[in-house]
């Protein structure tokens, strides 16, 4: 749907750890939004991705509070060789006061 902040399906990287590590969310990026009169200079959270990551940044807010309002998708399509086969997960990301919040969809 254009205009949602979808993004062509990306390779992520693999870690040689039990987890999928693939968001980093920037508290320092959204204060800094929040103390100047200018909204959407810095990317508020950056997904692990090939060839480079992708940096997305919440809509307007005026506090802290209207964080917990927002949410990310994210879909992600794990793969395996053997036997071929594939399965689609949908999580959402979140920020809740100091927490940040991944959940199954």
């Amino acid at each position: 749907m254009e205009g949602d902040g979808s993004v062509e399906p990306k390779m992520i990287l693999q870690a040689e750890k039990p987890f999928l590590d693939f968001a980093r969310f920037d508290f320092a990026a959204v204060t800094a939004d929040l103390a100047s009169s200018h909204w959407g200079g810095n990317k508020h959270w950056w997904f692990l991705s090939l060839p480079e990551p992708i940096g997305v940044m919440y809509r307007l807010v005026a506090t802290e509070r209207d964080l917990e309002a927002q949410r990310f998708v994210v879909t992600v399509c794990i793969i395996w060789a053997e036997p071929l086969n594939y399965t689609d997960r949908q999580l959402s990301i979140r920020f809740r006061g100091f927490d940040l919040i991944c959940e199954a969809l």
